[in-house]
């Protein structure tokens, strides 16, 4: 037993030695293990450290100094550098250039104590053939935790070149991006006109809506095609539409194309619209009908022209009108022939165009007088002004024709103050005057001479009141306050007298009357409620002028009412009789209240008409005696903006009642108002009630 005890206590020292010797061994290999790895990161560390650098300085556009190239920018590429070692600073970061792999001798720069942030001894220019090449150098020296061999001081050095990209283009492709774009709805909406002539102008009117949403609209143009070869032209939108003009060339049923081209927010669409040309519109005019006036059996040349927007007319006119009618054959658009009279009178010829391959028919007239020997027509030819005013002067022209030139006298009579023209070449004129209202006639009595006859005329003329011009010269204080009064002036100009009589001022909650004094006067207004009103002055005219009217905007504002709180306007319940329904509102303010807006909720089933109908539609609602709003609202809920004004009176109580269209039957709770104020200082007012008697 002994003996087994020794052998293991011998086992148990021989294991302690074992380990004792082993131990240095292995703690030697973890050091190892240790310091290689971290001469494997220093070494990691300063390549990347290099690559960085070159790759900084390689890299076109501005370093992180400003406008400097990043080849330049020695802080730059040293910052780069630095951002990798995580372990501390490098020791050193050489920074060199050279002209490719070849290039033996590289030539430093951005170096010197202290350290540049830029050297421009490398330009641009010396760049130009895309050999040169940015070369870092970075070294550290690694360091051992203890200094045991082989892991002694070893200085870890890495190298790092990139080539200068200076004058290489870079092209970035972006891929395409998908562009969502809204269906549109392309509409002719006018062709005019339809159908046209050749040669005719025809306006097109296009709109280009969004099917999808209206208020994103349409750009961009419009190709419109006429049908025809040739007959297009383009609309640029404005506001989504546009207009076009297009001629036609030859006739027949057409088809029109509106072709949307679309924009980046919208797709293409395209309408047709059915358009008709015929034949060339044509003006035929009576260009002379000589001599005029002619006498009985007189030969009369009558000249005509016939023309188109659609080159020249051919053909025939027809002249008509006479006992002996002729026909012309045009020659360049126009011609003449001759007609005879057998008897005296005023005529009318007439002339038509029979049109031709390509032109439509037209027709002209013209009045003609026949006359025998001696017999004169005398004509008022002008009234001017016609109307005219009271006491003012009215030229009256004459014109007296016969087989030659009539001479003498031609006497104007109707007026209060007439007059006598001597004839030059068979005219003339004088002037007259009328002091009296109404419809007048004005007659001209030729006398006649040695070789014409006496012969007269008559002429309708109309005298009315002088017009007047009326002006609101004065509106102050404007603006003014609510309860303040306003003075208004006015002048009222015009006739040959000055205006008396009145003139009315409206448009305020107070208005005026002013007579007038001199053609001018004044009176105050007063406003109940604030807002932009508009005064008008309205002057009636008197037996010698007329009435004018002017208007003029006048603002009148609020005083900020003070206590204005919902206590201090007390509802009362509401009250039904008949078809009304109605609330008090009891004012402890001393300033008037002006509504701002009305909610009112009824019952509105509970009509008392008997059979289907038991709906109840408020038809006006008011305060006191005024109403301020109308309609026919079957509800059950209304709100109501008021118009005039509605005023609830200060230190008072006012009522707003609620008329409907057949009687009020029943209450069911469901009644209810709610009230708010203009008025500043009361506009957090809010006046309710749902409660009924």
């Amino acid at each position: 037993m002994k003996f087994e005890k020794s052998l293991l206590h011998n086992k148990k020292a021989q294991a302690m030695v074992e380990f004792a010797i082993a131990l240095p061994l292995l703690l030697l290999l973890l050091y190892g293990i240790l310091e290689t790895g971290r001469y494997l990161y220093l070494y990691s560390t300063v390549v990347t450290a290099s690559r960085q650098a070159a790759r900084y300085g390689s890299a076109t556009g501005e370093g992180t100094t400003s406008n400097i190239p990043r080849y330049q920018d020695c802080a730059g590429m040293r910052t780069a550098a630095n951002n990798v070692g995580f372990l501390g600073a490098f020791d050193a970061i050489d920074i060199q250039w050279d002209e490719g792999p070849q290039d033996t001798t590289p030539t430093t720069y951005c170096s010197g104590n202290p350290l540049p942030t830029t050297d421009t001894s490398l330009t641009s220019a010396m760049l130009s053939d895309n050999k040169h090449r940015v070369v870092v150098t970075v070294s550290k020296q690694f360091i051992p935790l203890v200094r045991l061999v082989p892991f002694t001081f070893n200085n870890i050095e890495a190298t790092s070149s990139r080539t200068i990209l200076s004058s290489v283009s870079i092209v970035v492709t972006v891929p395409p991006q998908l562009i969502v774009q809204d269906p549109t709805n392309t509409v002719i909406t006018l062709d005019d006109p339809d159908p046209s002539g050749l040669g005719q102008q025809v306006t097109i009117n296009v709109t280009v809506t969004n099917a999808n949403d209206p208020s994103s609209t349409p750009t961009g143009t419009v190709d419109v095609d006429g049908g025809e070869p040739g007959v297009s032209c383009q609309i640029t939108l404005a506001n989504g539409s546009g207009s076009c003009v297009i001629t036609y060339s030859t006739t027949g049923t057409k088809t029109i194309t509106a072709t949307y081209s679309g924009d980046d927010q919208h797709l293409a669409s395209t309408d047709t619209e059915g358009h008709t040309v015929t034949f060339a519109t044509t003006t035929t005019t009576i260009t002379a009908d000589t001599p005029d006036p002619s006498q009985v059996n007189g030969s009369v040349n009558v000249s005509v022209t016939v023309s188109s927007v659609w080159g020249t007319p051919t053909g025939t006119v027809s002249i008509t009108g006479a006992n002996t009618n002729c026909t012309i054959t045009l020659t360049n658009g126009s011609g003449n022939c001759n007609v005879n009279f057998t008897s005296a009178g005023t005529k009318t010829l007439t002339a038509t165009y029979n049109g031709d391959a390509e032109h439509l028919s037209s027709s002209d007239t013209e009045p003609h007088n026949v006359l025998a020997e001696r017999v004169t027509i005398t004509t008022i030819t002008a009234d001017t002004p016609d109307p005219s005013e009271v006491g003012q002067s009215v030229s009256v022209n004459v014109s007296v024709i016969g087989l030659t030139t009539p001479t003498g006298t031609v006497n104007i009579t109707g007026a209060d103050t007439n007059c006598s023209i001597t004839l030059s070449n068979g005219t003339g004129s004088c002037n007259v005057i009328f002091n009296t209202l109404g419809a007048k006639t004005l007659t001209a009595n030729y006398t006649g001479d040695t070789n014409h006859d006496p012969s007269s005329d008559t002429e309708a003329h109309t005298v009315a009141l002088p017009s007047t011009v009326t002006t609101i010269t004065d509106d102050s204080p404007d603006p003014s306050l609510t309860g303040d009064t306003v003075n208004v002036s006015v002048t009222v100009t015009g006739g040959s007298t000055t205006p008396t009589g009145t003139v009315t001022i409206t448009g305020a909650d107070g208005n005026c009357t002013i007579s007038l004094t001199n053609g001018a006067g004044s009176c105050t207004v007063s406003f109940i409620s604030s807002g932009s009103r508009t005064l008008t002055a309205t002057y009636a005219g008197d037996s010698q002028h007329a009435g004018s009217v002017d208007t003029e905007t006048h603002t009148v504002t609020a005083e900020p009412v003070a206590g204005c709180t919902s206590s201090a306007i007390v509802p009362g319940k509401f009250t039904k009789s008949g078809s009304t329904m109605s609330i008090t509102l009891t004012n402890n303010l001393a300033a008037n209240l002006q509504v701002q807006d009305v909610f009112i909720q009824w019952n509105h089933d509970k009509g008392h008409q008997t059979g289907s109908d038991k709906t109840l539609r408020l038809q006006s609602a008011r305060i006191g005696s005024m109403t301020f709003w109308t309609g026919n609202n079957i509800g059950a809920s209304l709100t109501i903006v008021p118009s005039p004004a509605a005023i609830i009176t200060a230190s008072g109580t006012s009522t707003i009642t609620f008329t409907f269209h057949q009687s009020y039957d029943n209450w069911d709770n469901t009644e209810y108002i709610s009230i708010t104020l203009a008025n500043p200082g009361c506009e957090q007012v809010t006046i309710t009630q749902n409660q009924h008697q």
